[in-house]
């Protein structure tokens, strides 16, 4: 499915999105082309909010919209969490409440932290 197609069933503009084909990078000697498309969607959560805040707006997202994502069934669907910590040690919770409310939906949560990010 394109990234427009994704757009026009969502009735939201992702804010970065790229097609199936386009080209990785304009800078490489050798070309490479996309294999999908994808779109992304994070809201209007500032990044220092808690990781709940973030996915509570995916969630609210997702609920607004939930009668059309069986049209996406042939997409896989991705909630990226990123977490940046100066320390080496690096913790986050997520209240159950926000964990119940993504397991109504199909998508996959993927975590990644980085610790010493500033130094």
């Amino acid at each position: 499915m394109s990234a427009s197609d994704i757009t026009e069933i969502l009735g939201a503009a992702p804010e970065s999105s790229f097609e199936r084909g386009d080209l990785v990078s304009a800078r490489s000697a050798k070309p490479s082309y996309r294999k999908s498309a994808m779109w992304s969607w994070s809201g209007a959560i500032a990044d220092i909010q808690p990781l709940g805040e973030h996915l509570m707006a995916i969630c609210d997202f997702l609920e607004e919209r939930k009668d059309k994502l069986p049209v996406l069934a042939d997409c896989k669907i991705d909630v990226f969490c990123g977490v940046f910590s100066d320390n080496e040690q690096i913790g986050f919770d997520i209240d159950h409440q926000v964990i119940g409310l993504l397991a109504d939906y199909p998508v996959d949560v993927n975590f990644d932290a980085y610790g010493n990010y500033g130094g």
